[in-house]
């Protein structure tokens, strides 16, 4: 449900452009990798604060299995990693937890991860959030609650170090670490040998980050600059951004963390479970509020939108807590009404909170974005396809203005451009194999309003003329395995067809037989191995049921597979949905099995 959720949204407003930093932060990874010349040390090296290796070796995987860059498909990767964490939280909470535990976690899951509160799932490069997030719950969960030096907790000793190279905030879980340490040192779970162990590693990872961390002169105005300034922030940032009554909010949502504290300190010695984890990550997700209000603090202004996605886990965390609570307060003569009473209460704030940001995302930020894209997606395929004639200047561009000459160098770089994705790149130009081509060939649509930066072919004239017409082209090669025309008019009606025929006679149909109206539509084809050409046949010439084409454009194969996924994100989504109910009627009718403690 939650991959299916973020589909939709990404098929909906997102685009296969790079965005913002993406172009130089990319551009030159990708550069490097051309050359030859990428080393391990431009994989670590600073971005800004953050040393986002991860996202690197993402972006670089996605580009060598696809031959082009494609923010789209870094978007639906970063989106089956966002699943992979609600799953994976899920997971640990019903394995401590127990069933009705394990069953709350999921539902809260689906409500924190599915829908869009950060628009990350916007901007491919932004991925480095999800990675935070989920070496950080490695850690805490793997090394926090195993026994020194077992192979549970090497693994999240990992983790973490891995997590370094996520953000800049990726070093905070090794402070949630040894506050796992002592927690269990003082309720007696660990040993003070053990507890050793635990606080060197847990120093030693945090000296390693501190080691790692990056100043940026420039991003000092960004800072909060005195005490009243950080602590609006954090109260802002704990409230989850909620724009009103933010410290009445940000008391409800994290006062199950303190009571979960509470309840763990009195039960004393037990082995570690649940409480001890959602302590664990209740203080990383602490220290992230407190590290992003001190670093995007000025003024009191708060965290920015994209900061949100390693904020909310902070409601799955709390959920839990007060699931564990109701939990123990069914095991005590007359606590149960008081339990379901402070359970609805706090869950009707959690679900006002999730909601309010969910709707303001969807109605007001999430469109907005969709035409931001459109609009730059426009001016840089002008640019590109008519090789610099349509000029960027004065138009809207998806870099900082101090870019504008940089994001040309990379537009008109060849081995970038070799690399953009669909609807960015160059078209491959198609050559009529007759001398006086029968379809009319323009740089827009009879409607005015769709003059576009592709050339078109076209049957449409002012007047009927009789045919039948046909048009073909001299032969092609294609380096990707799509190839994506534009269509306009009535394809597939009256007797137009558009085929791509291959060297051995094979043809392809282009599109299926439906009326597309005169609004361009895309469809994609397999290309050919070897040489093909493009035919086009139509009855004749005239203002009704003519048909248009565009140059193809080539497509890489993940880039396909990721639009096909993200316009398909309901059926995914609704796939879900049933998944879910059967294993929930499974486990109704296996029963209920022993609780765990927490």
């Amino acid at each position: 449900m939650i991959l299916g959720a973020r589909l939709i949204h990404i098929g909906s407003f997102g685009s296969a452009m790079p965005i913002t930093d993406a172009w130089s932060a990319e551009g030159e990874l990708y550069l490097k990798a051309d050359r030859g010349t990428l080393s391990w040390q431009d994989l670590v090296a600073p971005h800004n604060e953050h040393r986002v290796a991860f996202t690197r070796l993402l972006d670089l995987a996605l580009l060598a299995g696809n031959g082009q860059w494609d923010n789209r498909l870094q978007c639906v990767a970063g989106a089956a990693l966002h699943a992979a964490i609600g799953a994976l939280l899920s997971w640990v909470a019903w394995r401590l937890g127990g069933r009705r535990i394990g069953l709350a976690a999921a539902g809260l899951a689906v409500v924190v991860f599915a829908l869009p509160y950060s628009m990350n799932d916007l901007y491919g490069f932004n991925s480095q959030y999800d990675f935070v997030v989920f070496f950080g719950i490695l850690t805490i969960a793997l090394a926090g609650l195993s026994r020194p030096l077992r192979p549970a907790w090497w693994a999240g000793l990992l983790a973490g170090f891995c997590g370094l190279f996520t953000a800049g905030s990726g070093v905070l879980a090794a402070a949630a670490l040894g506050a796992v340490a002592l927690l269990g040192w003082v309720t007696g779970t660990w040993r003070a040998r053990e507890t050793v162990i635990h606080l060197a590693a847990s120093v030693l990872m945090l000296g390693v980050g501190i080691a790692l961390t990056v100043t940026v002169p420039g991003h000092a105005v960004l800072r909060a600059h005195t005490a009243g300034e950080f602590l609006r922030s954090f109260v802002k940032a704990a409230a989850l951004m909620h724009p009103h009554m933010s410290a009445v909010v940000a008391v409800v949502i994290w006062l199950p963390l303190l009571l979960v504290l509470r309840e763990r300190l009195r039960r004393g010695a037990e082995r570690p479970g649940l409480g001890l984890l959602v302590v664990g990550l209740g203080v990383w997700l602490a220290l992230q509020a407190a590290a992003v209000s001190y670093s995007r603090g000025a003024n009191g202004g708060g965290p920015d939108r994209r900061h949100l996605d390693v904020l909310f886990p902070a409601l799955f965390v709390n959920g839990v807590g007060v699931a564990l609570l109701f939990e123990h307060g069914r095991r005590r003569a007359g606590a149960p009404w008081r339990c379901r009473i402070a359970l609805s209460a706090w869950a009707l704030c959690a679900a006002w909170v999730a909601v309010r940001q969910g709707v303001d995302v969807l109605r007001d930020v999430s469109p907005a974005q969709r035409d931001w894209f459109a609009e730059r997606e426009r001016n840089l395929r002008a640019f590109v396809v008519t090789g610099g004639e349509v000029s960027l200047e004065g138009k809207e561009i998806p870099f900082p203005e101090w870019g504008r000459n940089l994001l040309a160098g990379y537009l008109t770089e060849p081995r970038l451009r070799r690399l953009l994705p669909a609807e960015l790149r160059e078209p491959l130009t198609l050559v009529p194999s007759a001398p006086s081509p029968a379809f009319n060939v323009r740089r827009g649509l009879p409607d005015p309003a769709l003059i576009t930066s592709l050339r078109w072919w076209t049957s449409f004239a002012p007047e009927p003329q009789p045919g039948p017409i046909r048009f073909e082209s001299a032969p092609l090669t294609a380096r990707l395995p799509f190839l994506r025309f534009d269509l306009a008019g009535h394809p597939g009606e009256n007797g137009n067809k558009l085929e791509v025929v291959a060297a051995s006679g094979r043809c392809a149909a282009v599109f299926s037989p439906k009326v597309f109206g005169e609004v361009p539509r895309s469809a994609d084809v397999r290309a050919p191995s070897g040489p093909f050409l493009v035919r086009a046949d139509s009855p004749g010439r005239g203002p009704r049921g003519w048909f248009a084409f565009s140059d193809p454009v080539e497509v890489g194969r993940l880039s396909r597979m990721a639009s096909v996924a993200a316009s398909n994100g309901l059926l995914i989504a609704a796939a879900g949905v049933i998944l879910a109910l059967a294993l929930l009627g499974l486990e109704w009718r296996r029963g209920r099995p022993p609780e765990a403690t927490g």
